[in-house]
């Protein structure tokens, strides 16, 4: 997250540092997002932007913040929709964001932010990499899925696993919803891949 001399800056100063990144990110993909321009567009200085922000993704992130939270919430849900089935939330999930992603306000950045080379990086950036990472916010997270999740549906044994299972099915969605918006299949084509791959991840669980 930003320094708090980020935070201390006037709210008018903030959000033209937002608005120059924001900028930046749906002109580019992640790969290609330039600190450079994004500071040159905000009139400050490189120094600066490294006492508000430790690096790009730190930036990212908070753009990101309200997005990710409001996923979380979208997941919950979901589990609470599925009767406690986190496969069928997951898949529920993953098709919402392929049909009606496109139509989201700040689509192109989030599609943007999606077509990187790294599912790890992507995960981290969204905000939903954080069971290996140790972050405290991603386990409360994943806190609640557990206590959302129906074990008669889904054999989840504890919270650990669950982180394990919330990663797995998180990446997954990130993955074919960036394929998707690649353009590199037809939707159809997308959602049956994710059906059969969610159907083996369940075959798992229910072991």
């Amino acid at each position: 997250m930003p320094t708090q001399r980020f935070f201390h800056l006037k709210e008018e100063k903030k959000n033209i540092i937002k608005q120059a990144a924001m900028e930046e990110c749906a002109r580019v993909p992640y790969a290609d997002i330039s600190i450079n321009k994004i500071i040159k567009a905000a009139d400050i200085s490189r120094g600066s932007f490294y006492t508000y922000f430790e690096d790009k993704d730190d930036l990212i992130q908070y753009l990101l913040q309200d997005f990710c939270d409001a996923c979380k919430r979208y997941i919950l849900d979901q589990i609470e929709k599925a009767d406690g089935d986190v496969v069928e939330a997951a898949e529920r999930m993953t098709l919402d964001m392929i049909r009606h992603g496109k139509d989201q306000p700040n689509s192109q950045i989030y599609r943007n932010l999606l077509l990187n080379v790294g599912t790890v990086t992507n995960m981290k950036t969204f905000g939903f990499g954080g069971f290996l990472h140790q972050n405290e916010e991603y386990l409360k997270f994943v806190e609640e899925c557990y206590k959302r999740h129906n074990p008669e549906k889904c054999k989840v044994r504890d919270e650990q696993q669950m982180g394990c299972v919330m990663e797995l099915l998180i990446s997954l969605a990130l993955k074919y919803t960036a394929i998707y918006h690649m353009a590199a299949v037809k939707p159809k084509e997308v959602e049956e891949i994710v059906h059969e791959q969610l159907k083996i991840i369940r075959r798992g669980l229910c072991e």
